[in-house]
């Protein structure tokens, strides 16, 4: 059985604005909440991303609604009141900005470093990058 019921609750939704914004009858939510109708792919994706939950959570397979590390950050709300509380100033967060990106620079060019060495060694083998 899957949570749409139970999400749709706690989000204080009525069967109405679910359907609404989903852009369905209410009659069809209550046969997706009541298991008469499965869900498709699609309206799975577009309920997960409306709950903010991961499939597996959304179809009852795992009662973690969320990846550990995604559930501090759901939404740009979330991360400012996270870096608030914390109290990150405005210059931790330029700081943290340029470790992210030389980071990322740094991967990149490991990156192509492994290129060249596939191509050098093997001209068929590209990792991608």
């Amino acid at each position: 059985m899957n949570r749409i019921k139970q999400l749709r609750k706690e989000k204080k939704m009525t069967q109405d604005d679910l359907a609404t914004k989903l852009h369905l009858k209410r009659s069809v939510i209550s046969k997706y909440e009541n298991g008469v109708i499965q869900l498709t792919d699609s309206l799975i994706l577009e309920l997960t991303d409306l709950f903010n939950v991961t499939t597996d959570y959304l179809l009852g397979k795992s009662n973690t609604p969320t990846p550990p590390i995604a559930s501090a950050f759901i939404d740009e709300i979330t991360v400012k009141e996270f870096l608030a509380q914390h109290g990150v100033t405005d210059e931790m967060k330029i700081n943290m900005m340029e470790d992210i990106l030389k980071a990322m620079i740094k991967a990149e060019g490991e990156s192509e470093h492994l290129d060249e060495l596939a191509s050098k060694n093997s001209p068929s083998i590209q990792t991608g990058g």
